[in-house]
């Protein structure tokens, strides 16, 4: 499991802060309860760079734990952000009021990635009209059409394996999940031609997803110009297919198309950018937990001589 830390490390890092812990706690409308209820211990983030090199991430975050609780801040050179560790008090960071929590301008650094047209590039009104397009073309019953296809996938990767040998368990299941992605998402014209490119590309725009880059998202660094390229080149692929689509006239079965079908409510149908950048924040999202209960099923089963 040392090669899957050591390659994990920054985007773990990455994940902690985005989906469960990276929370700003605003007191605009609770002012009244805020004076009685003090405020979590702030530690600036530059007294724990010798921890973080030297014992890792997750040591100094335990230790952070340990010494100040389940809820504490970390002051990133101006940014503070509070952490919420454990089921008691993280399940605040998804049920709390958006007048309680907020992202600060650490959104800000999912615009390169998905692009100015969706989600935190636009304004909240069209942002939630996007937010209503995933639900509808993910809602269970739309899904259930996929569950053979998802089958079919799995099992025929998994033939191509002989009978013993040795693999590396991330790599090997990232790739399986990408299959299904392009499968459900993307539709077989990406699936058959250009299912590697795709897949290396998604592996430069999550590398441009680190803490350097939170900081200074528009930063011309080596990454952000490798994840820029990758951003531009994905809808390149993904704007070629729907082009293709509509002016034959061709209709298939997958989650690109009930996007191209999806209208606001002006009437205005979705455009080969909105689409393109909604895909890639959809396998954005749903390649990390996927990926993670994967490779922890797939490890579990794999130390237990039963299976």
């Amino acid at each position: 499991m040392g090669m899957l830390e050591t390659r994990a490390t920054w985007l773990a890092i990455a994940i902690f802060f985005i989906t469960v812990v990276a929370t700003k706690i605003s007191r605009r409308k609770r002012n009244v309860r805020s004076l009685s209820t003090p405020l979590p211990p702030v530690v600036n983030v530059l007294t724990l760079l010798p921890s973080f090199f030297n014992n890792g991430f997750w040591v100094t975050i335990n230790d952070l734990y340990t010494r100040f609780g389940t809820v504490f801040t970390v002051n990133l050179f101006g940014p503070k952000i509070t952490l919420l560790v454990g089921p008691e008090v993280s399940t605040h960071f998804f049920q709390g009021l958006e007048s309680e929590i907020s992202f600060g301008n650490f959104a800000e650094v999912t615009i390169p990635l998905f692009g100015q047209e969706v989600l935190y590039g636009v304004d909240p009104a069209t942002r939630n009209e996007q937010v209503n397009f995933i639900v509808d073309v993910l809602e269970p019953s739309k899904m259930r059409s996929l569950v053979d296809p998802i089958f079919h996938e799995v099992e025929t990767y998994f033939a191509k394996w002989g009978q013993d040998g040795t693999v590396d368990l991330k790599h090997e299941l990232e790739h399986v999940l990408m299959f299904i992605s392009c499968r459900c998402l993307l539709g077989y014209e990406i699936q058959e031609t250009m299912l590697e490119e795709v897949y290396s590309l998604f592996h430069e725009l999550e590398n441009g997803l680190n803490y350097f880059s939170y900081l200074f998202p528009y930063m011309p660094t080596p990454t952000n110009r490798r994840r820029d390229k990758a951003h531009i080149r994905l809808k390149e692929i993904f704007s070629t297919t729907i082009r293709s689509r509509r002016s034959s006239g061709r209709v298939e079965d997958d989650v690109m198309q009930r996007l191209m079908n999806s209208k606001y409510k002006d009437g205005r149908s979705t455009t080969e950018a909105e689409i393109s950048g909604i895909i890639m924040a959809l396998i954005f999202a749903g390649k990390h937990p996927s990926s993670s209960s994967s490779i922890w099923a797939g490890a579990f089963m794999l130390s237990n001589t039963k299976f």
